[in-house]
């Protein structure tokens, strides 16, 4: 079974980074923890996380490592850290099953994990397999069974994202295990005053094609913004094209529109 989520990757919704500022995105904040609690519940065998990219790069890239780290050292936070499983082996034949298919994807090991996965691995704290500088101390489960897969998005067009989605639907399928994916990205982000109305607007658009016709976001222009969903949506639609958004938060802080959802 494949659960998909699609949640905001601003690192102030983490508090350790926005301190203060993070009240401002407390709505978002408190979807993320529902969601948290969802996938607790769920209790799944992998959780695969989507980011938006981060370089130039025009291929899609899985970061294969045993084990990921995670710091908030260039946020200027040096107390927190902790540590999460990665999966080789699924990370491994997803790379072949795509090279199969005539997908081209780049493969690279790096156990620092990029900003923009940052706010689902630090709510997921259940799975992390040791930490430091918490609000409370945590007591980690030594027979964790819950492992990582983190792919990055590229600067390649819609349509090569979208097969990348029809395949990593194949795959999934074939998979038959209880899979979490998460696909963490803001909806728009950094629009300014000048075209803050129109933003919020599409924005708004976006989400009623949501709930009624995906089909159409296929086709929806979003280029005049710096839009992370652009470069998401296409990797998941496959997964989602027969289910309806179940919304659990909106907010529309720091010229910025973030999106909590779940699909079913």
């Amino acid at each position: 079974m494949i659960h998909t989520f699609f949640i905001p990757h601003n690192p102030l919704m983490i508090s350790k980074i926005g301190k203060e500022y993070s009240q401002n995105v407390s709505i978002s904040i408190q979807a993320l923890k529902k969601i948290r609690q969802i996938i607790y519940n769920l209790n799944p065998d992998k959780i695969f996380i989507i980011t938006p990219p981060q370089e130039a790069v025009q291929s899609i890239s899985i970061n294969q490592s045993e084990e990921y780290a995670v710091n908030f050292k260039e946020f200027g936070d040096l107390s927190i850290q902790f540590n999460i499983l990665g999966d080789l082996d699924i990370s491994t034949r997803l790379r072949d099953f795509l090279l199969v298919n005539n997908f081209d994807i780049r493969l690279f090991s790096n156990p620092k994990v990029s900003y923009k996965a940052f706010v689902p691995l630090y709510y997921l704290n259940k799975y992390h397999i040791d930490s430091r500088g918490f609000e409370k101390k945590m007591v980690h489960d030594t027979n964790i069974k819950n492992e990582f897969i983190i792919i990055r998005c590229s600067d390649g067009d819609f349509d090569y994202h979208l097969k990348f989605g029809e395949l990593l639907n194949n795959f999934l399928v074939q998979e038959n295990q209880e899979i979490v994916l998460i696909a963490c990205g803001d909806l728009i982000e950094n629009f300014n005053e000048v075209n803050k109305d129109e933003a919020i607007k599409i924005a708004d658009d976006v989400l009623q094609d949501m709930q009624n016709d995906y089909q159409a976001l296929l086709n929806y222009k979003l280029e005049k913004f710096n839009s992370p969903f652009l470069k998401i949506f296409p990797t998941i639609f496959p997964l989602i094209s027969k289910l309806k958004p179940k919304v659990f938060s909106i907010d529309k802080k720091f010229k910025g529109v973030y999106l909590s959802c779940s699909f079913e």
